[in-house]
């Protein structure tokens, strides 16, 4: 078994100010193996999890595949998430290397359409949340009314990025939804 220097990632991933790029090689290069990665970010430990979720949102950017193994435990981490950080990069995960049937989509969706009308939770984590039903909802189109019918609703309370999100799906749905 490879020996994993924890302790030097763990102080690398504790400071935001880390080369992200050297990092991204690191991982690449297995010097940190993405498993170890992957642990770290779907933990309770912060600010080393959120951190570690930046990391692999870069490496999605390089290799859009790479969590694929992962897709299934980071859909059922999501509730568990500790920050909003992390659960911001999880999400915006989900909107580079979009899941398949196979990976606990309903799960997914059940999370994303929970987040919405949370007032607490940051616009990105609404947004990125947004672009999955998103995505799912061009393999399942049935969702499309209830999910309409709820940017409806939260339509008032968003901010002004939240707003224009939600005008340009409804705009989108319009045919759809008067069929």
């Amino acid at each position: 078994m490879k020996y994993i220097d924890t302790e030097t990632y763990s102080k690398l991933v504790s400071h935001i100010e880390f080369n992200m790029n050297d990092m991204i090689d690191a991982v690449e290069r297995n010097v940190y193996p993405l498993d170890y990665v992957m642990s770290v970010a779907l933990s309770q430990r912060q600010p080393q999890a959120r951190l570690s979720c930046w990391v692999i949102t870069k490496l999605l950017y390089r290799n859009s595949s790479a969590i694929c193994p992962y897709i299934s435990q980071a859909i059922a981490f999501l509730p568990h998430t500790t920050h909003t950080g992390q659960t911001r990069e999880i999400l915006r995960w989900f909107t580079i290397c979009k899941p398949t049937h196979d990976n606990d989509l309903g799960t997914l969706l059940d999370f994303c359409l929970s987040v919405l009308p949370n007032n607490t939770l940051p616009v990105a984590i609404k947004v990125h949340a947004m672009t999955i039903i998103e995505n799912i909802a061009k393999k399942e189109p049935d969702i499309i009314p209830e999910f309409a019918a709820i940017l409806e609703d939260i339509y008032m309370y968003q901010s002004v990025g939240g707003k224009n999100k939600i005008q340009k799906l409804l705009k989108k749905y319009e045919s759809v939804l008067h069929n």
